[in-house]
C-alpha cells in the first residue's frame, strides 16, 4: 500500500544519506519524513548549501518502482558565541518551514526575523479561532465600473474580507487567509462571507430595484466541498 511504499522511500533516503556523507557527519531521522545532518569542523554556508544541492532530485528505489523526490532544507550555522545544540536544531527547523512556505524544494538559512515571523503566525492562528464568533470580520465592497458607459457607472461590486482583531489590530488578508486555509477555518469564514454578500445583494436590490453583480472570492478548499 501507499504507506508501505512511503516507508521504503524513507529507508532508501536514509541509506542514500549514509552512503554519500562521510563518518564526520552525524545523520538522524528527526521526525516523520524529516532528517537532520550535523557537520563537524569549519563548515560554512557554501558547504551546507552544497550538501543540500547533492540531495536534489535523487531517485529512490522501492518495490513499486523508483521515485524522484524533492527536498526542502533549513540551515543553522554554529558559532562560539551560540554553541547550544537544541537552539540550532530549532533554528534549522524554522528555516526549513520557511523554505516550504516559499514554494518548497529550496533551502533557506536561519535569520532572526524568522523567529518574529513564526511568532506572528502563531498569534494569528490563535486569534483566528475566535474571530468569527466574536464578529471581528467585516466586508468592504469595491465598486466595479463599466468604462464602456458614460460617467462612473457601477456595474457591480467585489466583496473583500477584512479582519480587525482587538489584540493584533487590522490584519492583512495576505497574512490571515493562508493561515485560515491551513487550519480549515476558511470554510466557516467563507460561508459567512457568502451569506453576508447575499444579504448585501438583496438589500441593494430592494433599494435600487434592479439586479447588480456581486463578485466573491472563494477558497479552493471551499470549492472542493460537495
Amino acid at each position: 500500500n501507499g504507506q508501505n511504499v512511503g516507508d521504503q522511500c524513507l529507508a532508501a533516503l536514509a541509506a542514500y544519506l549514509r552512503e554519500n556523507f562521510d563518518e564526520t557527519a552525524v545523520i538522524a531521522r528527526f521526525v516523520g519524513d524529516e532528517f537532520a545532518l550535523f557537520f563537524a569542523g569549519p563548515v560554512g554556508l557554501t558547504e551546507a548549501r552544497r550538501a543540500y544541492d547533492s540531495l536534489k532530485g535523487i531517485g529512490l528505489k522501492t518495490s513499486r518502482g523508483s521515485f524522484f523526490i524533492q527536498l526542502s532544507g533549513g540551515i543553522s550555522l554554529f558559532s562560539e558565541q551560540e554553541p547550544e545544540l537544541d537552539m540550532h536544531v530549532q533554528r534549522a527547523y524554522l528555516a526549513m518551514h520557511h523554505a516550504k512556505e516559499s514554494g518548497k524544494w529550496c533551502c533557506k538559512q536561519y535569520e532572526p526575523a524568522l523567529q518574529e515571523h513564526v511568532g506572528r503566525r502563531y498569534a494569528i492562528k490563535t486569534a483566528l479561532n475566535n474571530a468569527l464568533s466574536h464578529d471581528e470580520f467585516y466586508l468592504v465592497f469595491q465598486p466595479i465600473f463599466d468604462i464602456r458607459r458614460f460617467g462612473q457607472f457601477v456595474a457591480g461590486y467585489e466583496v473583500l474580507l477584512r479582519w480587525k482583531s482587538p489584540h493584533l489590530g487590522v490584519v492583512s488578508p495576505v497574512e490571515f487567509i493562508q493561515v485560515a486555509e491551513e487550519t480549515n477555518l476558511i470554510l466557516p469564514i467563507g460561508e459567512w462571507v457568502l451569506r453576508e454578500a447575499c444579504l448585501f445583494s438583496v438589500k441593494l436590490r430592494q433599494m435600487q430595484g434592479n439586479f447588480i453583480n456581486i463578485a466573491v472570492n472563494i477558497s479552493m478548499l471551499q470549492l472542493a466541498l460537495p
